[in-house]
C-alpha cells in the first residue's frame, strides 16, 4: 500500500521538463542540450536585423519550451532567459550604453489562460543575466521594459502558416532615446511578430536593435 504523504509530496515535486528528473528546474544536462554548444545562437530573419535564438524547434527544445510557456514553470523560463542573456552580452558592441530589454506582449486570452504574460517573465530574466555578465561594469544600465502594446486580441498559436504570416498589430509605448533594444519572444515561426517590433522599434529611433529568442523553426 503506498504511504498517501509520499504520493502527495510526489505531485508538488517540480521536475525536469527535459528528462523528467527531480532536479527543481532545468537541470544541468538539459540546459547543454537545449544549447547544443551552440553558444553563438541559430539565426533567423527578423527583418532589418538577423535574430538569434538559443535553440532550432526541435522535439526536445518544444517539450521544455511549452513547460515553461503553458506549464506554468516560470522557473524553468527564468533559466532559459539567463541563458539566452549570453546571446545579448555576445552581440552588445556597445558595452557601456543604455540597455533595455523587451518582449513580445502575449495576448489578452493567452496572459489570462496562463495568469502571467511569459514574454515579461523571459525578458526580465535575460536583463538579469545580462547585468551579472558584466558585474562591474557601471556604466551599463540593462533594465527589463514594457514598451510594445498588442492591440489584437488574438493569440499566435494555433493560426495557419499563411496567418501567422501578417503577425500581430503592435503599439509603441517608449517615449525616450533607446541606445540598445533587445526585444525577446519565445518561439519564432515565421518572424512576423519580431519583424513587426522591430520595425517599430527603428521608427520610433531606438539607435541598436537586437532580436532574442529561446527557440526558431528551421
Amino acid at each position: 500500500m503506498s504511504d498517501p504523504l509520499t504520493t502527495v509530496t510526489s505531485v508538488f515535486i517540480k521536475r525536469c521538463p527535459g528528462c523528467g528528473g527531480i532536479r527543481g528546474s532545468l537541470c544541468d544536462g538539459c540546459r547543454v542540450r537545449f544549447v547544443g554548444g551552440r553558444f553563438t545562437g541559430v539565426c533567423f530573419d527578423a527583418g532589418t536585423v538577423t535574430g538569434r535564438a538559443l535553440s532550432p524547434y526541435d522535439e526536445f527544445a518544444q517539450r521544455v519550451v511549452l513547460a515553461a510557456k503553458n506549464g506554468g514553470r516560470t522557473d524553468v523560463l527564468q533559466d532559459l532567459g539567463l541563458l539566452a542573456a549570453s546571446i545579448c552580452v555576445d552581440t552588445s558592441s556597445s558595452g557601456d550604453a543604455s540597455t533595455i530589454v523587451t518582449w513580445i506582449p502575449s495576448s489578452r486570452s493567452g496572459w489570462r489562460t496562463r495568469g502571467y504574460d511569459q514574454g515579461r517573465v523571459l525578458a526580465c530574466a535575460v536583463a538579469r543575466g545580462m547585468r551579472r555578465a558584466h558585474p562591474g561594469q557601471s556604466g551599463a544600465r540593462v533594465r527589463p521594459g514594457r514598451l510594445l502594446r498588442r492591440v489584437d486580441r488574438g493569440q499566435q498559436t494555433g493560426r495557419s502558416r499563411t496567418e501567422r504570416l501578417v503577425g500581430p498589430t503592435l503599439r509603441w509605448l517608449g517615449t525616450e532615446t533607446i541606445d540598445r533594444l533587445i526585444i525577446v519572444d519565445d518561439v519564432v515561426t515565421t518572424g512576423s511578430s519580431l519583424q513587426a517590433a522591430v520595425s517599430l522599434a527603428r521608427a520610433n529611433g531606438a539607435r541598436q536593435v537586437d532580436a532574442v529568442a529561446l527557440a526558431a523553426v528551421a
